[in-house]
């Protein structure tokens, strides 16, 4: 929304803002326009879901692109290998591509909010079945 609020919106169409509440990171104040203001007031947000009214849990259906897409670099780079893109694939999975060439897909795993898992088609896999990202980095083969 520009201001670092956000706006939920569900299938109804029923919308309403949502607001940082400073010194919370994991906390944001719903707006009194929310239908069920004021018994429900603060949505909490985790890895994985986030509250709505009467604390029910929202879980994502799709891992944002946000956290896990992005360009990576292993270094010291020696190798082709170690330089590393992880795009959205646009239905909830991911595309892990090497500057070799090398490609694999990644899949959200369900209350993992931090891990993808990797797909069969890896060259490392089974021994690296699961990337987990951190804010700094993501884990490879």
């Amino acid at each position: 929304m520009g201001d670092g609020s956000y706006l939920w919106e569900n299938k109804a169409g029923v919308k309403w803002s949502l607001h940082p509440i400073r010194g919370r990171g994991d906390r944001l104040r719903v707006g009194e326009e929310c239908p069920y203001y004021p018994e429900y007031s603060v949505a909490i947000f985790t890895e994985d879901y986030v509250t709505g009214p009467g604390e029910e849990k929202y879980y994502r259906k799709v891992n944002t692109d946000l956290y896990f897409a992005g360009d990576f670099e292993r270094t010291p780079i020696s190798n082709d290998w170690h330089e590393v893109s992880i795009r959205a694939m646009g239905d909830g999975s991911y595309l892990w591509e090497n500057k070799a060439g090398v490609k694999w897909s990644l899949h959200p795993i369900r209350g993992r909010g931090d891990r993808l898992r990797v797909g069969e088609e890896c060259p490392y896999y089974p021994e690296y079945s699961v990337a987990i990202f951190t804010e700094d980095y993501v884990t490879g083969p």
